[in-house]
């Protein structure tokens, strides 16, 4: 069985509406979908999937509909963090609450200096740091056999060592 490709698939659904930071803004949710359950706690009822990305990009698409005009790119994210806590804020525990809205503001927004940081953003930043690392060592990962691909084909006979 495969496995969709949440990031193609939201960063398709973004461009489909108009996005023209499409790309940023997937990345960004995609990131946000698989840093969430590294904060919060393990309930049954919270999805972090591929269903609560399409139900974000789903009430995207209506808001987008009725205003009757596409965003600018500022306006872009701000529709997608607006968005995401409408709609994900409530079904969450007032525990997980706090950790996900920093989650949300360190992901979409400007990040503070370093040195500002408290330690709930840190455990946020190294929740990002996981989750990033986790998708990166998916066995069997369409895009790091491209990449060795691309690599492969950039060498040519330079990479195979001469004997």
């Amino acid at each position: 069985m495969v496995v969709p490709d949440a990031y193609a698939i939201i960063n398709v659904r973004l461009a489909a509406l108009g996005f023209r930071s499409a790309w940023r803004n997937a990345h960004r949710l995609h990131q946000l979908l698989l840093a969430a359950p590294l904060l919060t706690k393990q309930l049954r009822r919270y999805d972090w999937g591929l269903r609560t990305a399409i139900a974000i990009l789903r009430s995207i698409a209506t808001a987008v509909r009725v205003a009757g005009s596409l965003p600018t790119d500022v306006e872009e994210s701000v529709l997608v963090v607006t968005t995401v806590e409408k709609l994900l804020f409530p079904t969450l525990d007032v525990e997980d609450r706090g950790a996900f809205s920093q989650l949300v503001d360190s992901t979409f927004r400007l990040p503070k200096d370093v040195k500002q940081r408290t330690a709930e953003e840190d455990s946020v930043v190294e929740a990002m740091k996981e989750a990033t690392l986790a998708q990166m060592l998916v066995p069997n990962a369409y895009w790091s056999h491209k990449a060795l691909e691309v690599r492969s084909h950039q060498c040519g006979s330079l990479c195979t060592p001469q004997v």
